[in-house]
């Protein structure tokens, strides 16, 4: 059976009307049909066999059956295209895998970045309190020295 190019709904429409048999063709003698288990096509499973719709034309319906009948070669590049998928999906996860620990490791250089943060508002508190400190100082000193440059009875009587 050549289903290159044949869209699921159009699968799935035959086998709900029972037309499967119709799209097989003769059997090439190069290349023989082979059985496959229909739970390699989740879409035909999930739909027909559980309803218990003919799969196979010449199944007679209500009865449950587990094998689609397609060329080698279609088989042979599911299998591929299986493999690739499987591949892929490996790739993914370990890129998953990776995005996560990148993840983690910004999520701790945030909260580095917020202490560094924090210290620095500190230190520039700090900063403008010793300013601060540091200007009452010379403001007092001034003072003291006003206070000095008078003789002892102007700074006793004013």
């Amino acid at each position: 059976m050549n289903v290159e190019g044949v869209r699921q709904f159009s699968i799935s429409k035959h086998l709900f009307l029972q037309e499967l048999a119709s799209l097989v063709k003769e059997e090439s003698p190069c290349v023989p049909n082979m059985r496959v288990k229909a739970s390699a096509f989740p879409f035909i499973c999930s739909t027909h066999e559980q309803r218990g719709h003919v799969v196979n034309g010449g199944r007679k319906l209500g009865e449950k059956t587990d094998v689609v009948i397609i060329e080698r070669e279609r088989y042979e590049a599911l299998l591929i295209e299986l493999g690739e998928l499987r591949k892929l999906d490996q790739i993914l996860s370990q890129y998953r895998e990776e995005l996560q620990e990148k993840d983690r490791q910004l999520k701790d250089k945030d909260m580095e970045l917020e202490e560094v943060k924090e210290i620095l508002l500190e230190m520039e508190w700090k900063d403008y309190e010793l300013d601060q400190s540091q200007k009452r100082v010379r403001e007092l000193e001034l003072e003291v020295e006003r206070l000095k440059s008078r003789g002892f009875w102007k700074r006793l009587f004013g």
